[in-house]
């Protein structure tokens, strides 16, 4: 609080140049207030550009048996290591939650593509089920037509030879009828006939073998005539 000027809070501490910095560790290193290793670190990078490989590492070996490194480096280290673990731990629990949620999705989308499958295969299952029903049904029903159609063909061709049949015999009984009738009529004016022109005959003869008499003689009359019976 002394080497700021005019702080009027506890982050006003930690600023230094208009920058704010996390800690107050890293405000005091920026001010200079605390050693680190920063010239060290100036002449590894100095030896980088005019040293072999085998200088830098010697001068590297030098640097960290004989020099004092400031402990702010090597906590900083080893915060960057457990940052760097943490970080991959958490990008390798990350990794491995998407790849459980890929995996999961990926079961998911498997599962629910073989419902679908499985519930259009039922579906169509269904709906052949029910179209072959339907089309049975229609068989069915155009067979019963069919056979009913037949059968009432059948019966109206036994009814029409029935009749037919009944109308015939009617008719021979009818014919046969007339027929006897006629010749019963036809004896019986016959007879009639007969005994009219017999009649007629009779009476005829009789007048005529009457005028003959009444024209003959009578010795001839009594000859001619004839005898009654019982004398």
């Amino acid at each position: 609080m002394v080497n700021v000027g005019g702080p009027m809070s506890f982050q006003d501490i930690r600023k230094v140049n208009g920058q704010q910095y996390p800690t107050y560790e890293d405000a005091c290193f920026s001010l200079g207030l605390l050693e680190d290793d920063n010239q060290w670190n100036c002449k590894l990078t100095e030896a980088a550009l005019n040293c072999t490989a085998i200088g830098i590492r010697l001068l590297y070996a030098i640097v960290l048996t004989t020099c004092f490194l400031a402990l702010r480096d090597i906590k900083h280290h080893r915060t960057r290591i457990e940052a760097a673990r943490w970080k991959s731990e958490k990008e390798a629990r990350i990794r491995e939650a998407r790849h459980k949620e890929v995996k999961e999705a990926r079961l998911k989308a498997q599962e629910e593509a073989r419902l679908k499958a499985q519930e259009e295969a039922r579906l169509k299952a269904q709906e052949e089920a029910r179209l072959k029903a339907q089309e049975e049904a229609r068989l069915k029903a155009q067979e019963e037509a069919r056979l009913k159609a037949q059968e009432e063909a059948r019966l109206k061709a036994q009814e029409e030879a029935r009749l037919k049949a009944q109308e015939e015999a009617r008719l021979k009984a009818q014919k046969e009828l007339d027929s006897r009738l006629r010749r019963k009529l036809d004896s019986r004016l016959r007879k009639e006939l007969d005994s009219r022109l017999r009649k007629k005959l009779d009476s005829r003869l009789r007048r005529e073998l009457d005028s003959r008499l009444r024209k003959m003689p009578k010795q001839w009359k009594k000859d001619v005539r004839p005898k009654k019976k019982g004398k």
